[in-house]
């Protein structure tokens, strides 16, 4: 079965591919593709769509709306993470950095049908392990890793982690299966 991501992703990377008129996004996206930005009041929140158009969509933004800089994609994770919580708002648990982590991780998993990122929890160490595979797609693997890095470190910020250090331990585009970034706080 093909990956797929839920609508209520889907159409914030349509939104903000539509925005940009200016933009030749033929250059990114396919002719099918291309019929999502025509048909974005058919987006549903509860459907599914594909991952691939999804991902060509992330990288175009990534270099025409971002400029390719990876801090930029690292703080629309921030903001995606804002939005996200004012929507559930049970997902953070204030004092509670890796509670909060448990409940994105659950939660997460409704919006794609394939594991893509996984958290290993360590509450003893005020650490977590950030596991980050959605693509091999070299260009799109270094984005979607410092996206989800952002909306984990802004996360465990709403719940009360400060001072947040993170390392790359392995990253896709250097040649791993998977890219890891571990986060600690204090």
């Amino acid at each position: 079965m093909a990956k797929q991501v839920k609508g209520t992703l889907f159409v914030d990377y349509v939104r903000m591919v539509k925005s940009r008129k200016d933009v030749d996004w033929s250059k990114y996206l396919n002719e099918q593709d291309m019929k999502f930005l025509d048909d974005l009041g058919r987006v549903l929140p509860s459907s599914w769509y594909p991952f691939d158009t999804f991902e060509r969509m992330g990288i175009g933004a990534f270099h025409e709306i971002g400029g390719g800089n990876l801090e930029a994609i690292r703080r629309w994770g921030q903001v995606s993470t804002d939005q996200l919580v004012k929507v559930y708002k049970n997902l953070v648990q204030p004092g509670d950095p890796i509670g909060s982590a448990e409940k994105f991780n659950v939660f997460r998993a409704g919006f794609f049908s394939f594991p893509g990122v996984e958290l290993e929890l360590f509450p003893d160490d005020n650490k977590i392990k950030l596991y980050v595979f959605f693509s091999e797609n070299e260009k799109a693997a270094e984005a979607q890793a410092f996206q989800a890095f952002g909306a984990i470190e802004r996360l465990i910020e709403l719940a009360g982690a400060r001072n947040i250090e993170h390392t790359f331990v392995a990253r896709i585009w250097d040649g791993s299966p998977k890219t890891i970034i571990e986060i600690t706080w204090n």
